[in-house]
């Protein structure tokens, strides 16, 4: 998470994709530090994730899309079109 937040920071790229389940800082709390961070917020996040689809927590991370796991690469495309369209 601590890596992925300096890469974003460093490289700017045009979309995150954010999976929730990491070591040593989970999905929720890159997501909040992102979000805090004026240089790097606007960035499109694509969560990717095993949680069940009615959890109320994922509405929180304020997502462009969510992968569900498993997922194909037709899905990961659409969700990667989808979020970076309008930038």
């Amino acid at each position: 998470g601590a890596e992925g937040l300096s890469h974003a920071r460093r490289d700017r790229p045009d979309l995150i994709l954010l999976d929730l389940m990491m070591p040593r800082m989970n999905g929720w709390e890159f997501r909040a530090r992102q979000e805090a961070d004026p240089s790097i917020a606007e960035i499109p996040v694509v969560v990717v994730t095993a949680c069940p689809r009615q959890d109320p927590t994922l509405r929180a991370l304020h997502p462009a899309a969510y992968l569900h796991k498993p997922f194909d690469l037709d899905d990961l495309l659409r969700a990667v079109d989808a979020s970076t369209s309008s930038r």
